[in-house]
């Protein structure tokens, strides 16, 4: 499943490049996607810390999982903080 969720990640990379450069849109969908896909990430990383019986992580990576649950919550933050700042954008745009 972990996978999959990467494939995400790039296709979210990729739509935004073009997006971005190539149709000049400012659009939130993109950011939507991309904080579902961290959101993914972070139930993920989570269930590994949780559940050791059938994942790598073992009682000795306590600083690894930390370090991974504290990037995913960043990336997360970080996508909706994204997502307000274009919505706040797109109301100025109309006020205008």
């Amino acid at each position: 499943m972990p996978r999959y969720i990467f494939q995400l990640m790039i296709a979210e990379i990729i739509f935004s490049i073009v997006f971005s450069f190539i149709f000049r849109i400012n659009n939130v969908l993109i950011s939507l996607f991309g904080a579902v896909v961290s959101s993914l990430y972070l139930l993920i990383d989570l269930h590994m810390v949780m559940n050791n019986k059938s994942h790598m992580l073992t009682l000795d990576d306590h600083v690894f999982a930390s370090i991974m649950i504290y990037t995913d919550l960043i990336r997360l933050f970080m996508k909706i903080l994204e997502i307000l700042d274009k919505m706040n954008n797109d109301k100025k745009e109309k006020k205008k």
